[in-house]
């Protein structure tokens, strides 16, 4: 399989361009606007393997194709909606999506409601709660205290994502202990 390429871009066409990598030029799934004719790219690659097709589909990070492997993994979600998700979205956008279990934040053609229920469903445990409040507004709480909170509050019933918004609304206040935070949180809910 085809995990990385790194070559000059030789044609960008309407969604793949053709990168030429040692003289053989390989045609990968690609958004248009992102490179140009003759620029030289490093992309990591995605090899699709169906009945009666090979495709290779290209992404500039790791957290990219690691995101569009995991949406691929999930029941209804082929190779080009995880594309398009990760693409128009984000993974940042994504993860957000699934800890604030926010479906109207995957909206994007081919992923209705369902299948952005399902996705955050199958999804949620691979994405810790830290790594959301980090990309959320970059909280200044400790984020030691800020996950025992959210983990205490869910025993309690409370959902996730109106615990969040609530602590983002306290992001300038100090807490010096998760007791503490939670009392505020749980006046608020």
């Amino acid at each position: 399989m085809i995990g990385y390429l790194s070559g000059e871009i030789q044609v960008v066409g309407d969604g793949y361009l053709i990168i030429n990598v040692g003289g053989v030029g390989y045609k990968v799934q690609y958004p248009l606007g992102s490179f140009l004719e003759g620029e030289n790219a490093e992309l990591y690659i995605h090899t699709a393997v169906r009945e009666n097709d090979i495709s290779l589909w290209g992404f500039k990070s790791i957290e990219e194709i690691r995101m569009f492997e995991q949406l691929i993994e999930v029941s209804g979600v082929g190779v080009r909606t995880g594309h398009t998700l990760v693409f128009s979205k984000g993974v940042d956008q994504i993860k957000q999506a699934i800890i604030m279990q926010d479906h109207t934040m995957m909206k994007v053609p081919g992923v209705g409601r369902k299948t952005a229920e399902r996705i955050m469903l199958e999804m949620k445990d691979k994405v810790s709660d830290t790594e959301g409040l980090a990309m959320s507004e970059n909280l200044k709480l400790d984020q030691n205290i800020v996950e025992d909170v959210l983990n205490a509050s869910e025993k309690l019933g409370y959902k996730k994502a109106d615990v969040l918004n609530v602590i983002k609304s306290m992001n300038d206040q100090k807490f010096d202990s998760a007791e503490h935070l939670l009392r505020q949180v749980l006046m608020k809910l």
